[in-house]
């Protein structure tokens, strides 16, 4: 990974939808998949920071990496975490 990454969190989708999912253009080419792996990569960025790597294959079995850094997901996990929605779901189970 190089430069900057932006990471946007949406703490409920519902609330506040994705813009770019109302292009129905771009709606079409959504394709659906499944996440399968999730690791941590310690010198992961060119600068040595450590970054979180996700395995997800489309349902065509497309594999797809997607990579962020540790940092950034931190943010991402605690912003979600403090929401309302996380407080109804039972995450004991």
């Amino acid at each position: 990974m190089s430069g900057f990454t932006q990471l946007d969190v949406s703490p409920d989708i519902e609330q506040d939808p994705w813009t770019e999912l109302a292009d129905p253009q771009l709606r079409r080419r959504l394709r659906r998949g499944t996440l399968t792996k999730v690791g941590l990569l310690r010198n992961g960025t060119q600068s040595g920071r450590a970054t979180v790597s996700l395995l997800a294959y489309l349902d065509d079995g497309t594999p797809v990496l997607l990579e962020t850094t540790l940092r950034l997901w931190r943010v991402a996990n605690a912003a979600l975490m403090a929401t309302p929605i996380v407080a109804e779901e039972p995450l004991d189970d």
